[in-house]
């Protein structure tokens, strides 16, 4: 079956604009972020709770923790199955979107994806940041988006983990290009963890469509003013 078949099939419409798009990859953020913290939860009882002494109440809690993380999951694949249909008639028949554009140009893969996709975040105010990237450390209080933060949300293993650092490198596609800018420069592997990255004003511009978010430029690169 084609891809037009089996999208008409589901009743979607490919993406209008990338704001459009960009509101669904959000929810989707936030269905997972909340699945993720659902299943921390399950798979790491509450110390609280670990001393009732009633077997019975700690296997209430633990039972529905684990179907409130069953129906966050089945929540999160809904919403992505949406998007992969309609992101499928966008890379068909168009309009084309700025996430997807800067993807290709750079060649970026799923780590540097979700990591343009996660640094859009803070740039919506603090209440985003708190229901779409807190629960997965909840004792992060930056503003900024970390790579540990996007190995969280793509649940990782280790070589991943350790794969995503490369991405923050000098020389790597986020950085060469321009895309991201870190709040310093790390001189370690293990540094790379605590250095924050945010989005530079043209990449805010691509995946937003408002052309205006440009103007917002690495004070470095501006020539020196006499």
């Amino acid at each position: 079956m084609s891809i037009q078949n089996e999208t008409a099939a589901l009743n979607v419409k490919p993406f209008a604009t990338d704001l459009e798009y960009l509101t669904a990859e959000l929810a989707w953020v936030h269905a997972r972020t909340r699945r993720i913290e659902a299943s921390q939860l399950t798979l790491e009882q509450d110390p609280v709770l670990a001393r009732v002494q009633s077997g019975r109440i700690r296997a209430v809690y633990t039972d529905a923790t684990a179907s409130m993380a069953g129906q966050l999951a089945r929540e999160e694949e809904t919403i992505r199955q949406e998007i992969d249909a309609r992101l499928a008639l966008n890379r068909a028949d168009g309009p084309g979107l700025g996430l997807d554009r800067l993807c290709l140009e750079h060649g970026l893969g799923q780590f540097e994806r979700a990591a343009l996709l996660l640094a859009t975040i803070p740039c919506l105010g603090y209440p985003m940041m708190e229901s779409h990237v807190m629960p997965l450390r909840p004792r992060y209080s930056s503003t900024t988006i970390d790579a540990g933060i996007v190995s969280l949300f793509l649940e990782l293993d280790m070589k991943g983990g350790l794969e995503g650092l490369l991405s923050l490198l000098p020389d790597a596609p986020l950085r060469k290009a321009g895309l991201v800018a870190l709040t310093y420069e790390p001189r370690t592997p293990a540094s790379v963890l605590d250095a924050g990255f945010e989005l530079t004003g043209k990449t805010l511009a691509a995946i937003t469509g408002i052309p205006g978010f440009a103007g917002f430029a690495d004070p470095d690169l501006l020539p020196d003013v006499d």
